[in-house]
């Protein structure tokens, strides 16, 4: 069967009432309305404007009319006093099948702010944060993280910037674990506000171990160091000048030019640099200390294979007295022995350590370092070691230097580390009027890599309470308004005396049961952007009044800020719009908001079965009732106040503003009943219909379909209209063609209850829109 969509009163932003109907659309109105339309409608015929003769079709099974009435008092075909605008449509939801929902279930596109992207991060150059109220995030980098091995745990080192100002922290979590849940002593955390680092490096490394000025070197992550290609575990050898005779000719052939040949357990110990191997005879790099002969234990390290780097240790224009290099052995460190049992195993490794300058040119002779470890075990085993170094700047290079395995040990060893401490100024500002945390987390190794890197911390910040010096933990948006006018945490700079304190204190206790203003400010924007978004959440604007910052709060307004009459509206100046919905419009509000404990991404809907909403996100929202009785409240705003007058004055628009109430009392003209003129002469008019006897006020429509001012008129009998002065625009009576309009009223004003929507100067007049005053906007039942 066809449908039929009747739509009883378009100001109501009701949904239509859905008859099923199918035959002659004749009978179906002799069924409903046997006396005729109460009000005339405008009809659509899927989804067609159409005129009177749809009222003569026969309805189909694909059929829909849709027949919406029009509010009492307009006539979609006429002009008035009041330029009435109608835009006669219904939502797309009442016309449409349901749509097929996009994949993540809102059609939205993915949030900026999602938290499964969030992680923490060097913001260089960003803004800081700013986190008024509870907020949960991943903070930035106050300096590069670093790790290090400490007997065979990892620990993991962060410094954060929580955000500008005064902060408490609540919550810290890693990845979705919160660290409350972990075991004891596994992460540490320790707050510093300004006046605790003053604002300088040190402080936070003295008080809590975490250092400001570690360099980890990007070159070096977890390459293997593989043990040398060519040795010989022991050799008898003589040694003379700068030659190795050996009595083994192969031991000798195993060498080429290039190769370091390393020499233990004997009187010529050194790492030695092989220039030429002739028979049993290895010339060395530089003359040896002495001669002698004996059994030697040796290495032959192939040139290039098993050495890595050179890796410089800190950036150009920076020194360092501080090295470090991290190693792991993953599968443990072991031998067996013929028996398959565990048994010891050493390996040997060498670091090479060349001073150079900040162009890389090398300023000395390398400096050589032996490290050794030994074990029995099949448990993973890590060590960082620590190089002292005269202060300067370095590349290093490192390898195994111990002797033949027999294919029995485990001892696959990665270089997973190199940092530097950079000597720093100790005296120099480094950080602004912001809170720092430091963080260690000890067994690092049993958290992954994206746990670490997303640090999530839940703070509350500490703002001056509204008129006064002192800081609360407070969310409150009047407060949190003057605290950026003030340039308590922000970049404003205004004085007490520029802020209007009574009208914040009375927006602040009316606030007082909510939770707040919870949200963060980390792009830049201007201030009054700013200002509007906390202010919004409080159903306010930021205003100036008199050179001082207030708010205009909407909401119930018991007393009339004004009251605007017909002479002080000019002349032709005032006009009526009803915003209707039409097709393809949204059907509700989707609002996100913040969960209070994750800060995730939730979304709440008015009314609860909208299909295609509009998706709105206001900053600030951390709780689901009050996110849901905001989306109620934008809803009604959209489509209870669906009245907009604008009207033009030289009297009182300075006298009120946005969101106040007032009064327009004006004559209201029914063009519903409009009357047309049958002739004319001079003042005296003879119209279509009869009139009220005595004082009226009428408007004539021009030729041009412009409205005139008003008139005074006076009702005679007969249908007779006499004016109190010649008409100004042009009359043309029934034999003319079309007809003149004429709109009459009593001369009794209606008064009409607005909502100030916006005052702004026009010439020497201002313009004033509002719309029409809704008592229990966002109440309704």
């Amino acid at each position: 069967m066809g449908r039929i969509l009747i739509v009883d009163d378009l100001t109501a932003g009701l949904p239509p009432r859905v008859i099923l109907h199918t035959g002659p659309v004749e009978a179906f109105l002799a069924q409903h309305w046997p006396q005729g339309f109460p009000r005339p409608p405008a009809a659509f015929w899927n989804g067609e404007r159409a005129g009177d003769e749809v009222f003569d079709r026969d309805m189909e099974a694909a059929d829909e009319l849709v027949l919406a009435f029009m509010p009492r008092g307009l006539d979609p075909v006429t002009w008035a006093i009041i330029a009435v605008f109608v835009v006669v449509t219904v939502a797309a939801t009442f016309l449409l099948m349901p749509k097929v929902p996009s994949p993540d279930g809102n059609g939205r596109a993915g949030s900026v702010y999602s938290i499964g992207l969030s992680a923490n991060e060097a913001k260089l150059s960003a803004p800081v944060p700013l986190c008024y109220g509870r907020v949960t995030r991943t903070p930035d980098y106050a300096a590069q993280s670093y790790r290090w091995y400490d007997g065979n745990q990892e620990v993991r080192a962060f410094l954060l910037c929580l955000g500008a100002g005064e902060l408490e922290v609540d919550a810290v979590r890693l990845g979705e674990t919160p660290v409350t849940d972990l075991p004891p002593g596994l992460a540490e955390w320790r707050v510093f506000r300004p006046t605790d680092h003053g604002q300088r490096l040190g402080a936070v490394s003295a008080a809590a171990g975490v250092w400001e000025n570690v360099f980890t070197s990007g070159d070096v992550s977890s390459q293997e160091l593989l043990p040398p290609k060519k040795f010989q575990a022991r050799a008898r050898a003589s040694y003379a000048g700068s030659v190795f005779t050996f009595e083994d000719l192969s031991v000798a052939q195993t060498a080429s030019p290039g190769d370091t040949l390393v020499v233990r357990k004997s009187s010529a110990n050194g790492d030695y640099t092989v220039v030429s191997v002739s028979g049993p005879r290895v010339t060395v790099q530089g003359p040896l200390s002495g001669s002698g002969a004996g059994e030697f234990d040796l290495a032959i390290v192939s040139n290039g294979s098993v050495i890595l780097g050179p890796f410089v240790t800190n950036p150009p224009r920076t020194r360092t007295r501080r090295i470090e290099i991290d190693v792991e052995w993953p599968g443990g460190l072991n031998d067996r022995d013929d028996q398959g049992k565990i048994r010891s195993w050493q390996v040997i490794l060498t670091a090479w350590l060349t001073p150079i300058g900040d162009d890389g040119e090398i300023l000395g002779p390398d400096r050589v370092v032996t490290f050794t470890e030994r074990a029995a075990t099949m448990t993973p085993q890590r060590r960082t070691w620590r190089i002292d170094v005269p202060e300067g700047r370095y590349r290093i290079r490192l390898g195994r230097t111990d002797f033949e395995n027999r294919g029995r040990e485990t001892d696959r060893t990665v270089w997973t580390g190199l940092k530097a401490w950079l000597e720093i100024d100790t005296a120099a500002r480094a950080y602004g009027d912001v809170t720092l945390m430091s963080l260690v987390v000890r067994g690092a190794q049993e958290l992954s890599e994206t746990a670490q890197s997303r640090i999530f911390v839940t703070t509350r910040m500490y703002v001056p309470r509204l008129g006064t010096d002192q800081k609360i933990l407070s969310a409150n948006p009047a407060d949190i308004l003057a605290d950026i006018m003030l340039n308590r945490s922000g970049t404003a700079a205004l004085s007490i005396e520029g802020v209007h304190t009574e009208a914040l204190e009375a927006w602040r206790t009316s606030l007082e049961g909510s939770s707040g203003f919870n949200g963060v400010f980390d792009t830049r924007q201007t201030l009054w952007a700013a200002l509007q978004g906390v202010a919004r959440r409080g159903r306010a604007d930021p205003v100036m009044r008199g050179g001082r910052l207030s708010v205009a709060v909407d909401g119930p307004k018991p007393v009339r800020r004004g009251l605007v009459t017909a002479d002080t509206v000019i002349a032709n100046s005032l006009k009526v719009q009803w915003a209707f919905r039409r097709q393809g419009d949204p059907d509700g509000i989707e609002l996100e908001w913040r969960d209070p404990d994750t800060f995730a991404e939730r979304q709440v809907r008015w009314p609860a079965d909208c299909l295609f909403p509009k998706q709105v996100k206001p900053l600030g929202f951390t709780d689901e009732a009050e996110a849901l009785a905001e989306a109620r409240y934008l809803w009604e705003d959209l489509t209870r106040r669906n009245m907009e007058v604008s009207f033009q004055t030289t009297d009182a628009a300075n006298l009120f503003g946005r969101f106040d109430r007032i009064a327009l009392a004006h004559p209201m003209f029914d063009w519903g009943a409009s009357l047309r003129l049958v002739r004319a002469q001079g003042r005296m008019l003879q119209v279509s219909g009869r009139l009220p006897e005595g004082p009226l006020m009428a408007v004539i429509r021009s030729p041009e379909g412009e409205p005139s001012a008003v008139l005074a008129a006076t009702g005679l009998a007969g249908g007779m209209l006499e004016l109190a002065e010649v008409p100004p625009v042009e009359l043309t009576g029934d034999s003319g063609g079309v007809p003149t309009l004429i709109a009459v009223s009593a001369p009794d004003a209606a008064l009409i209850d607005l909502t100030v929507r916006k005052v702004a100067p026009s010439g020497r007049a201002f313009q004033v829109t509002a719309a029409n005053y809704v008592e229990d906007l966002g109440e309704s039942a």
